[in-house]
């Protein structure tokens, strides 16, 4: 639990600077989506069918639930691709100058 807390607490000062830079810190936004859905997939949702949801899982599940629904609403995903998917892919090493 305070692994969790403390990723949150890291992730806070990001959020802000996101008010000023939306889209440079869209990577951070499209990450907490990210493991937030795959929290779901692999924590809660077999904790859900088994029936052994506890008052802190309720608690996590609800707060990622509203992360899960709203952040595709406002995320600008023709950016998302056209950045981050169909962007041609950049060199890891500048070349040489006699190349």
């Amino acid at each position: 639990m305070g692994a969790q807390f403390s990723l949150l607490a890291a992730l806070s000062p990001f959020a802000l600077l996101g008010l000023r830079y939306p889209l440079r810190l869209l990577p951070i936004v499209l990450y907490e989506f990210g493991w937030k859905l795959l929290w779901f997939g692999f924590v809660a949702a077999p904790l859900y069918a088994d029936g052994r949801m506890t008052e802190g899982a309720w608690s996590n599940a609800l707060a990622c639930f509203v992360a899960v629904v709203l952040t595709p609403i406002v995320v600008p995903w023709r950016y998302v691709w056209s950045s981050y998917v169909a962007a041609p892919v950049e060199r890891w090493r500048a070349r040489p100058a006699n190349a």
